[in-house]
């Protein structure tokens, strides 16, 4: 009789110990996933944390500076300055626009332009330790200006009226220190994604125009080329 309770006490413990090393086996592996989730994450956080250190800051700005023949602010400075981490590399291609608006009393349409000249003279670096890109073309506002003028104060016999806009589209491509590409987009010194920047390079005309062949009389000629309406 008492062999018989032993082994029975035996038999019930044994099949407890069983269920609680199952449960403790259970517990072990959930808190090794916790542990495992929580980790990734913070290795997530830490390589963000290590990427946006060592990530550039760029800031797209353009100076007026007189010209020398009469001292009118006609010359256009274009600056890509870097404040942020300066160890990458850099690549920087800009496209300067000019979009004609006629105004009619039955709506508006528009042709654009690309000058391929505006930004003839580029460079790289320079003394100016931020610096990474500089580009200019001598009296090319005033050019622009000349037109902008010609254009506000054109009046048709309809009352049709015109207005000149100007657009820099840059397109700035670097790689960092983990070896990612990057591209950004920027709209007279304003950051857009790739869709808004890729819409107004489709709306451009087939034509494209030099600073020294750039007239306003022409580029109101295209409306007359029955050229579809951008918008």
């Amino acid at each position: 009789m008492g062999n018989k309770r032993v082994k029975n006490w035996l038999k019930k413990t044994s099949s407890n110990s069983t269920v609680i090393i199952g449960f403790a086996t259970f517990v072990v592996s959930i808190v090794n996933l916790c542990f495992v989730y929580q980790q990734t994450k913070i290795n997530a956080t830490l390589t963000q944390l290590q990427i946006a250190q060592n990530q550039p800051f760029f800031v797209i700005s353009t100076e007026l500076i007189p010209d020398s023949t009469d001292g009118i602010k006609g010359t256009e400075h274009l600056y890509v300055d870097n404040y942020g981490f300066l160890n990458i590399t850099t690549s920087v291609s800009e496209n300067v626009l000019f979009e004609l608006t006629r105004c009619q009393k039955n709506g508006t349409d528009t042709v654009i332009i690309s000058v391929d000249d505006y930004f003839l003279f580029s460079f790289s670096g320079g003394s100016d330790r931020n610096r990474i890109y500089h580009s200019v073309t001598p009296s090319n506002y005033r050019t622009f200006f000349y037109q902008y003028l010609k254009a506000l104060y054109d009046r048709d016999e309809d009352g049709t009226s015109y207005f000149l806009e100007k657009y820099i589209l840059i397109q700035l491509e670097y790689t960092d220190l983990l070896n990612t590409n990057y591209t950004k987009y920027y709209i007279n010194g304003m950051m857009v994604n790739e869709q808004k920047y890729k819409k107004i390079l489709s709306k451009v005309q087939d034509e494209h125009y030099s600073l020294n062949h750039l007239d306003y009389e022409s580029i109101k000629g295209l409306f007359d080329k029955k050229l579809s309406p951008l918008h």
